[in-house]
């Protein structure tokens, strides 16, 4: 994969101190909580990143609270932030657009040449165990902000791709449109621990990179002998 700056924001809002609910796997419930559980996926994923990486995690509930701003992974003491992640507790309302926000706002922070913004990706990775409200079309609402950060490549940074995970619920169908509508995103639910931890470690690459755009397919077979069993994306927006 390409470079990556990567900035984890983490929804910590009361809800998130709920037991995580593995019967979906056909297991009894953990005993840790869904913070819990997202605290050592968090840490576990700081183990796939690379020196030349950026990285930063803020967290959420009413408000936005940095954890880490936007820097190389290489100048990071990742003990002592795998310490600070490992603390996060949870409590207090859900208020989605304050943290992408704040996610934003970091990456304005950084200055980089335009050498850095061709070999570098832009991602959030938005973790919550609520559904974002879809139906505000107010610019400054979430998936508002989701489009724009994604189709706009005049920042300083360049284009910012968003991927959700959902913890422990099913998104409903019109939020999935509404994410695999928008350039470069994509989501994905877990369920179980071992969803969570598979999500974030063995699935990353996949995850965090564009693999293309603008594709074009032209199937032509004689007598009908092939056929498109599957097709995996957007059909909406023709641009993807």
């Amino acid at each position: 994969r390409k470079k990556l700056n990567l900035v984890l924001v983490l929804d910590k809002s009361g809800s998130m101190g709920a037991q995580f609910d593995s019967e979906y796997s056909g297991y009894t419930s953990t005993a840790k909580t869904k913070m819990t559980v997202a605290n050592e996926a968090v840490v576990g994923l700081l183990s796939l990143l690379n020196a030349d990486d950026r990285f930063a995690i803020l967290t959420f509930d009413g408000s936005a609270q940095v954890v880490c701003s936007l820097s190389f992974v290489r100048d990071m003491n990742l003990e002592t932030l795998k310490q600070k992640i490992l603390a996060i507790s949870s409590g207090g309302g859900t208020n989605f657009e304050v943290g992408f926000k704040q996610a934003l706002d970091l990456y304005q922070m950084l200055s980089i040449s335009e050498e850095d913004r061709s070999v570098y990706d832009n991602r959030i990775l938005y973790l919550t165990d609520a559904c974002p409200n879809v139906g505000d079309t107010n610019p400054k609402s979430l998936m508002s902000m989701v489009k724009n950060a994604a189709g706009n490549s005049s920042q300083n940074v360049g284009r910012i791709y968003t991927s959700f995970i959902g913890v422990g619920l099913d998104f409903n169908t019109r939020l999935i449109a509404n994410i695999s509508a928008v350039r470069g995103c994509n989501y994905m639910t877990v369920k179980s621990t071992s969803d969570f931890m598979e999500t974030m470690t063995q699935n990353f690459e996949y995850f965090v990179t564009p693999l293309v755009f603008n594709v074009k397919l032209r199937l032509e077979s004689e007598g009908d002998s092939c056929s498109i069993d599957e097709v995996f994306g957007c059909a909406e927006n023709s641009d993807q």
